[in-house]
């Protein structure tokens, strides 16, 4: 039978889908870069403010999208094609690539499951709407997601052997953050307030130039033109993050009473 040190004959394995994990982090990656790729270029071109916009909001998309996908890259390569965990007669066992932890029963102190009928797609396609959290020796050691092969079997089996440590409806995680949500909100939003200022307070202005003869008047914009994309695409994203920052506060607060 196989063993790890003294946690006992194996009774269940559950791999990890990382090459799942990897493809769609790839994909958004790929998408991301490009975005960001293809407003870069259209950047370069005359365009009038609109367009800028626009831009914008594309940049600030490809940028949350690169971010999210090269996590998801990270935590496929580090666990790698072999990851697992192993469920044995007195603990558990997770094995990645690099090393292999193993836990006795005794030392899970907390298992906090959160399972939700998600209908965002990304968190579908990321199996992110099955997840659960557990504590070894009072620190978050290892997470199990729809990712995991069987993932509720696998929480039942650890539920079985320590039940007085199961939760399953615990408070989200964002409850224990909810004073640095309102923080992060507000430091958005008077971001969004400054670049709103220095609009209003920095108008385009009339330059004349003489030719001769001829006098030409010219709109010289208080942002240039190629700033412009970078500038809207700030402003887009620190509406967004406010929102967010403000959101997550509120939902916080919710979950605490």
């Amino acid at each position: 039978m196989d063993t790890v040190a003294d946690l006992g004959p194996l009774t269940s394995t559950h791999r990890v889908d990382n090459r799942a994990r990897q493809r769609v982090g790839l994909g958004m990656s790929a998408l991301g870069a490009g975005a960001g790729v293809l407003g870069l270029l259209v950047s370069q071109l005359p365009i009038d403010r609109a367009v800028a916009r626009i831009l914008g909001i594309i940049l600030g998309l490809g940028v949350a999208l690169l971010i999210v996908g090269l996590h998801a890259v990270a935590v496929a390569v580090r666990g790698g094609p072999g990851e697992r965990v192993d469920v044995h007669e007195n603990g558990i066992a997770c094995r990645t690539k690099r090393s292999v932890r193993q836990w006795s029963w005794d030392r899970i102190t907390a298992i906090r499951l959160r399972q939700t009928e998600s209908s965002n797609p990304l968190a579908l396609k990321l199996r992110t709407d099955y997840w659960c959290d557990v504590e070894i020796d009072g620190k978050r050691q290892l997470v199990i997601t729809g990712m995991t092969d069987e993932p509720e079997e696998l929480v039942r089996a650890l539920k079985r052997r320590r039940p007085d440590v199961y939760d399953g409806n615990p408070p989200h995680p964002v409850a224990r953050l909810r004073w640095w949500w309102l923080g992060a909100g507000i430091v958005f939003f008077a971001g969004l307030a400054a670049a709103v200022i220095f609009l209003i307070t920095h108008p385009d202005t009339e330059v004349q130039v003489t030719h001769g003869t001829i006098t030409e008047i010219t709109d010289v914009p208080a942002i240039s033109k190629d700033a412009q994309p970078y500038f809207y695409g700030a402003m887009l994203a620190c509406l967004v993050l406010g929102i967010t920052g403000i959101r997550l506060f509120l939902y916080a607060t919710r979950e605490r009473r």
